[in-house]
């Protein structure tokens, strides 16, 4: 019987409970990098956002970086992703709140220009 209540549980919920760690969208990436490793998960940085658009169904992909990470920002650049603004004291990092300038890309997006960026990012 399929009936009744069902708990609703999120992604990062879920998998924060299969390993054992608190996982969130604020994690950095070389930590969830880490916990990949901890559980013999390979990852590739060329594949990753890619997958989680096309895999996870999202909607949408949000990418927010500190402004004076300027390595960061030119990736964005030479990408083409849409800047949307900066987010005011977005982020604790070490006992102070940093703004992020927000880049974003929504899933038309990601499949209208797929083949560009295999193209310049994956070099395919």
């Amino acid at each position: 019987d399929l009936g009744g209540t069902w708990d609703e549980i999120s992604l990062f919920e879920s998998v924060s409970s299969a390993l054992g760690e608190e996982i969130s969208a604020s994690t950095p990436y070389a930590q969830l990098v880490e916990y990949a490793k901890k559980v013999n998960l390979s990852v590739d940085p060329k594949w990753i956002h890619g997958k989680l658009v096309e895999e996870l169904n999202l909607h949408r992909l949000e990418i927010c970086i500190i402004p004076r990470n300027m390595n960061s920002r030119r990736v964005m650049e030479k990408l083409h992703i849409r800047e949307e603004g900066v987010a005011k004291r977005f982020l604790e990092i070490n006992g102070n709140w940093e703004d992020h300038v927000r880049y974003g890309l929504t899933v038309e997006e990601w499949h209208e220009r797929r083949n560009d960026f295999a193209r310049e990012w994956l070099g395919r």
